[in-house]
């Protein structure tokens, strides 16, 4: 109907003025002005008897703005001109926002075919992408790059071919700016989706996964359109990502591990008698020297090498360290799979972990805790120093420690362990109703409620059969302070809404595991008066003597800190230092669920 509309204009008006109403007509019938002219032309010969000023100038509506602005929103609503559809476009919703606001008027090239310097700026970026750890080819480099030769190359393109490709390629330059400007601000990964995955295995697994946001997020169009008027493309885009000292670092490694992968990686060492100190082998020896090498364990590389030296011993504990390992300085059958995970691996995995850190903010602050799950350790940083460089037990697999920031705000003596009703239902209740006097025996108290005035219940009082794992037994039981308290003699309180906090325990003989996943989802720290001490003499109104003191008088009570201290607890399976590269164990396999969102 609207069709016919528009040709009873041309019929009764001059067909000069349909220029004017070309953006009335429907964006599925533009084809039609073009190919469908000789039925229009005719009923155009009836009124004005020339047909050859009809056909020319519809021919000249190619060069007119407004057909080159229908062009563009038509590709963007999805209209096929022949070939001439897009490849997904990863900023859709923002692209068609971004050329709504600009009255669909080209951005990188136009109507005169006029290209802006600012388009070479961006041919650049996404050409050196992979510097930045992100994929070339994600930002349309291939498709962008034909299209432009074959504008520059062809001298047989009509004013409508040429259209339509000006129309395609600005659509894809904006939409790689869009889409990289997300990348290096917020992450390629879509931390909306990895938590929706989350949630669901929890629910399926009856676990607590938690992961906190990171909520970085800011208005791209806006930032690209206000490029149009300042310039400085490339420099401000780049600004978009984090440059913390974790993340810059890390990118080194990065930088480092995919040199040596397009130089085509390190060599298998094949399976063989132990190597140690003082032991000979012609073929498995130099391999092993030559794969430290690469990697910076081992400071020099003879070819000629046959024996396992001193320095090569020191240059695999180094490894070993580095990754994780008990540092025997032995290659033994764990430490032989390690050096023989393909390098290609090793990018992927700094890759993943650059992402992550793309979530993160410019800085931690002057002075802060860092505790990464992988690590197994804790740290106290003070103008990029660490103070303390200490081991830790984390959350087992069926109890993640949770990933989120908080602040260190105050310290109980002496605490009292109040139990988690997750572990009264799976822990203690079996215990309860094989031995009544199990609490009694461990120094543990039964409450109805956590009023002042609550009383102690006796636990023989209660049937405790009446209850099974899935009840919510209703009782509150407190282990005293002293000798035998899980929380031992000091616990660190960084108020959160997931009840973690760091703590002294009894069971010394975890922190000498390599991998160290054993708690409810606390942090169990391996010398926590050395914490103590750093934290009540730097940060508190009382000296560690007189801590010492309150300690040894067994009365439960805080130390409020003179100021909060940031807490930052982590999950990164790469990350970097002076010692080099570290790779940590993926224990709650979070890894796995992120490379299939980053590589989708």
């Amino acid at each position: 109907m609207k069709k016919a509309l528009f040709l009873t204009v041309l019929v009764t008006s001059q067909l000069f003025a349909a220029l004017d109403i070309i953006n009335a007509i429907p964006l599925e019938n533009m084809e039609d002005i073009h190919i469908e002219h000789t039925a229009a032309s005719t009923l155009v010969q009836q009124e004005d008897k020339r047909p050859e000023k009809w056909v020319n100038e519809l021919g000249n509506m190619q060069d007119k703005a407004e057909t080159k602005k229908s062009y563009l929103r038509g590709i963007l609503n999805g209209q096929q001109y022949g070939t001439s559809a897009l490849p997904h476009l990863f900023a859709s919703k923002s692209i068609k926002a971004l050329y709504q606001h600009r009255g669909y008027e080209t951005f990188w090239i136009s109507s005169g075919f006029d290209v802006d310097p600012k388009l070479f700026e961006m041919l650049e970026v996404i050409k050196n992408a992979d510097n930045e750890a992100l994929d070339s080819s994600k930002y349309h480099w291939a498709e962008i790059t034909t299209i432009l030769d074959e504008m520059k190359n062809s001298v047989d393109l009509s004013t409508k071919e040429k259209n339509l490709l000006v129309a395609q390629v600005d659509i894809l330059l904006s939409d790689a700016f869009l889409t990289m400007a997300k990348d290096l601000h917020e992450g390629a990964i879509d931390f909306d989706a990895f938590h929706h995955i989350l949630v669901n295995k929890g629910e399926k697994e009856k676990i607590n996964y938690k992961w906190d946001s990171p909520h970085r997020k800011m208005n791209y169009v806006s930032f690209l359109e206000k490029i149009k008027q300042s310039g400085g493309l490339k420099d401000k885009l780049f600004s978009l990502s984090t440059y913390n000292e974790l993340f810059s670092t890390l990118k080194s490694a990065y930088m480092l591990y995919r040199n040596i992968a397009l130089q085509g990686g390190w060599e298998t060492i094949p399976r063989g008698k132990t190597l140690r100190m003082g032991t000979i082998s012609k073929k498995r020896v130099p391999l092993l020297a030559k794969r430290l090498y690469l990697t910076g364990d081992l400071e020099i590389f003879d070819p000629e090498i046959t024996v396992v030296t001193p320095e090569m011993k020191a240059a695999l504990k180094h490894y070993q360290r580095r990754v994780g390992i008990w540092p025997s300085g032995v290659l033994n059958e764990t430490t032989r799979r390690s050096l023989n995970i393909p390098v290609e691996k090793r990018v992927e995995k700094i890759k993943l972990n650059l992402e992550r850190m793309r979530w993160e903010n410019e800085n931690f602050g002057d002075a802060y805790i860092w505790v990464n799950i992988p690590d197994f350790k804790v740290y106290f940083i003070r103008d990029g120093v660490k103070d303390i460089d200490m081991r830790v037990v984390v959350g087992k697999k069926s109890n993640p420690t949770p990933i989120f920031d908080a602040a260190l705000s105050y310290i109980v003596l002496n605490p009292t362990w109040s139990v988690p009703h997750s572990i009264v239902a799976k822990e203690m209740l079996p215990r309860l109703q094989e031995d009544p006097d199990y609490l009694a025996s461990r120094k543990f108290k039964m409450y109805k409620s956590w009023d002042k005035d609550r009383k102690e219940i006796d636990s023989f009082d209660i049937d405790w059969w009446q209850y099974d794992e899935e009840s919510t037994v209703p009782y509150y039981f407190v282990r005293e302070a002293g000798k035998g308290n899980p929380l031992g003699l000091v616990k660190f309180m960084f108020p959160n809404k997931y009840a973690v906090y760091m703590h002294d325990t009894p069971q010394k003989k975890l922190f000498q595991n390599s991998k160290r996943a054993y708690s409810h989802g606390c942090i169990r720290l391996a010398k926590p008066q050395k914490l103590l001490e750093f934290v009540s003499n730097n940060y508190t109104a009382t000296p560690y003597k007189k801590v010492q003191s309150l300690q040894k008088s067994g009365k439960s009570q805080s130390l409020k800190l003179d100021y909060d201290i940031p807490v930052h607890i982590r999950y990164y399976t790469a990350w970097a230092d002076d010692e080099g590269v570290h790779f940590g164990t993926d224990i709650y396999g979070y890894d796995k669920i992120q490379l299939k969102l980053l590589n989708k």
